[in-house]
């Protein structure tokens, strides 16, 4: 019974498989840092490459992966999908919110916030698609099926994070709203609200990423534009498919150049690297790493089972596994990406040592939670 049980939670097999594609993150990781830290890239242009990256190929990526997913799954069997991320980051939110007010640390100044971003919002698309495509390689049904619903995860989650998420960590803190409030009277009325409300929608509608994850919804659910733009059994050469093709060749570039804008803002020295720490900095780090890999895994493992149970949703192993691997997934590394355009350098690397720290962190639990969650979903 005892050798059984040691099968199940450790899969020699897929742990090597879930290190070698963690171990590929961090090589291209130390081939940015040591670009910047040697003076073969300048790190000045990040910004600039940050600024590439949200507004051009994550727009591409989202847009032809969601066009893609649409046009081949009926609307009705992916709708739960959406709806199961924002739940996700619900739950993290709510959980990170417990935890900080347990130590007695604020979740409304700048480290509890960032402790919330950073532990609510995972890598949701770069690495479980390197995962999938590791542990799936060899059964081309199984990870056409996985990349998929990874795909239509991204369209809930995208939108939250470039709204809820960028609101929550480059927002105003508690000081500059105490102080705002001290200098101005805020109105009150309904007009006032209803126009910031409608306000914050069109800026939210009119973010690059969010734009291109609602341009592929229109293109592959609309089928005189999925005609245009895909290629079909009955249309091999669509007449806008090399637009399409373009597209896909521009998003390639999104994960190579997303990690050195990650790798890079890790080298950077900075001039002012005591104000670019806050205090209490190891403590935030013990805290997103119980978070992200124990509390959040555990708590979406026992949500799935209840949800199975209940039959909310259906017990389709790939889509539970993906489901709970994308919980115990590492933090988002488009946080940086979000704070360099936002032109906040300092935040932006002390919030990519503390990512670097978190994914270093990663590649034990994240092996170990795979190589079970495999086995609980009956993926293998």
């Amino acid at each position: 019974h005892s050798r059984s049980t040691t099968k199940v939670m450790i899969d020699p097999i897929v742990a090597k498989t879930s290190l070698s594609a963690m171990s590929e993150l961090f090589a291209q990781i130390g081939i940015g840092y040591l670009a910047v830290r040697t003076g073969l890239l300048d790190s000045t242009i990040l910004p600039g490459i940050s600024r590439t990256v949200f507004n051009v190929m994550l727009p591409a990526l989202l847009c032809t992966s969601v066009a893609k997913t649409v046009a081949e799954c009926p609307l009705r069997t992916l709708f739960p999908i959406p709806l199961l991320a924002l739940a996700q980051i619900m739950v993290g939110i709510f959980i990170s919110r417990i935890v900080l007010r347990t130590v007695r640390l604020s979740t409304n100044c700048e480290a509890g916030r960032e402790t919330t971003v950073l532990s609510a919002f995972h890598n949701s698309g770069n690495l479980p698609l390197s995962l999938v495509s590791a542990l799936f390689w060899n059964d081309p049904v199984k990870l056409e099926r996985a990349t998929a619903i990874i795909a239509v995860f991204l369209l809930g989650w995208s939108p939250v994070f470039w709204s809820l998420g960028k609101s929550m960590l480059t927002g105003p803190t508690e000081t500059d709203i105490a102080a705002a409030n001290k200098s101005q009277e805020l109105p009150k009325d309904f007009k006032f609200f209803l126009k910031r409300a409608s306000r914050t929608v069109i800026n939210v509608v009119k973010s690059p990423p969010i734009a291109g994850c609602l341009t592929g919804c229109v293109i592959g659910s609309v089928p005189f534009l999925g005609r245009l733009f895909l290629k079909s059994a009955e249309e091999e050469s669509p007449p806008l498919g090399i637009i399409f093709n373009a597209l896909k060749n521009t998003a390639k570039g999104y994960m190579p150049l997303s990690v050195l804008v990650l790798a890079g803002t890790m080298a950077q020295r900075s001039e002012t690297s005591a104000r670019g720490r806050v205090k209490g900095d190891k403590r935030r780090l013990w805290l997103i790493l119980l978070l992200r890999f124990v509390l959040i895994p555990l708590t979406s493992l026992t949500v799935i089972n209840l949800a199975v149970n209940l039959r909310w949703i259906t017990n389709d192993p790939i889509l539970i596994f993906i489901l709970l691997l994308q919980s115990t997934m590492p933090s988002a590394q488009n946080c940086v990406t979000m704070l360099q355009v936002e032109d906040k350098p300092l935040q932006a690397q002390r919030v990519a040592r503390t990512q670097l720290q978190v994914y270093l962190a990663s590649i034990l639990p994240v092996s170990l939670w795979i190589t079970y969650f495999l086995q609980h979903a009956k993926v293998m």
